[in-house]
């Protein structure tokens, strides 16, 4: 999507400015095939090119991928995403919680920092728990006598974008429950393995808890899980623990939770700030607006002048209501020239009260 409809992209005409995407679109591509590669290893037990990994090689892996990973940290740094920095920290200093984000990251935030009171305290938890989730598909691969260049190069193909990991941000944690998940999934189903139960419940109670969207795939694995116990009876008492704890714990963080710290509901713009980016959009765009729909515009969003200056620096070629999701042209604070204009007219600051003022009259999800 993005090499093809950015601004100075395909659609365009510019060539020139896409050959970073294109190395990215590669490198993963790689990184997906190599993976595939690795996936057929283990369905193809009897294939010729098997290979036994020597206790050597197994712990050279794991020591260059964790070297790797101190080294791309002192590159990148330790960054906050702005939901952090501004909705999330000042609730873990002041003891007031809201539930604009999901509250089990917020708290899992503080208990780290009343360990180390430093940003970077969250980041080496995060790549803690990235890296256990590595070795844990180091030893699989090496279970299997997979190719050990190809275990290798599909996970240091995938840190290309490990900066990611190095920013404080639900996210982070949420993938990282999604990849323990996904290798406790694999493992115990192609293994039998009673030790990747454990994987399954973190990684389940994770994915379900961390992000409000991740019911989604909470739910539907926790649906196909029961549908297998049902098919194989055998495999009830197995599976029953880490699918019922983390039901529990979803049930705890949602329900019981937000009552013992008596959190708020919060006030989140983001839809009002979806459509006032769309109605942003037909202005800059020469759309029909009447003079009093302008003079509302004006006065609830922003004025005409900085309509049209700020979505001439993010013009794009798609329509507008696509635009909106794609983010080309959704001005938060800091697509501004100046954090004071950011802050003045910025989505992210001044639609905030639109949400407090929508959520009283709509149950929260």
């Amino acid at each position: 999507m993005e090499l093809v409809f950015r601004p100075d992209g395909v659609v365009a005409g510019r060539w020139e400015s896409t050959g970073a995407v294109l190395v990215q679109y590669g490198i993963f591509l790689a990184a997906l095939c190599l993976s595939v590669q690795a996936l057929n290893c283990v369905v193809w037990h009897e294939a010729r090119h098997e290979t036994v990994w020597k206790t050597w090689q197994k712990w050279g892996v794991m020591t260059v991928t964790v070297l790797l990973a101190v080294a791309l940290w002192r590159h990148w740094g330790t960054m906050c995403s702005f939901d952090f920095l501004h909705r999330q920290y000042p609730q873990v200093l002041s003891g007031q919680y809201d539930l604009m984000h999901t509250l089990a990251h917020t708290l899992m935030c503080k208990g780290i920092l009343s360990v180390w009171h430093h940003f970077h305290a969250i980041v080496l938890v995060q790549l803690a728990l990235l890296l256990l989730v590595y070795f844990m598909i180091f030893s699989w691969g090496a279970r299997e006598k997979m190719r050990v260049l190809i275990v290798l190069g599909a996970v240091f193909l995938c840190m290309v974008q490990f900066d990611m990991a190095t920013t404080i941000i639900k996210d982070v944690p949420y993938a990282i429950s999604m990849m323990a998940l996904t290798v406790g999934l694999c493992t115990y189903m192609l293994e039998k393995r009673t030790s990747s139960l454990w994987l399954i419940g973190l990684g389940l109670a994770g994915t379900g808890c961390l992000r409000y969207d991740g019911y989604v795939p909470f739910f539907l694995t926790t649906g196909v899980l029961l549908a297998y116990m049902f098919r194989h009876p055998q495999e009830r008492r197995r599976l029953a623990i880490p699918v019922a704890g983390a039901l529990l714990f979803w049930l705890f963080a949602f329900a019981a939770l937000p009552c013992l710290m008596k959190a708020g509901r919060g006030a989140s713009g983001t839809r009002y700030a979806k459509m006032a980016h769309v109605v942003c959009d037909i202005v800059a765009e020469g759309g029909k607006v009447s003079p009093e729909d302008m003079e509302l515009i004006e006065q609830e969003i922003m004025p005409r002048e900085v309509i049209m200056r700020q979505y001439g620096l993010y013009k794009d070629s798609m329509h507008p209501a696509v635009s909106a999701g794609h983010g080309e042209k959704y001005l938060h604070t800091g697509l501004f020239e100046t954090w004071e204009t950011g802050r003045k007219y910025g989505f992210a600051w001044t639609l905030s009260d639109r949400g407090g003022t929508q959520s009283e009259n709509c149950s929260f999800p």
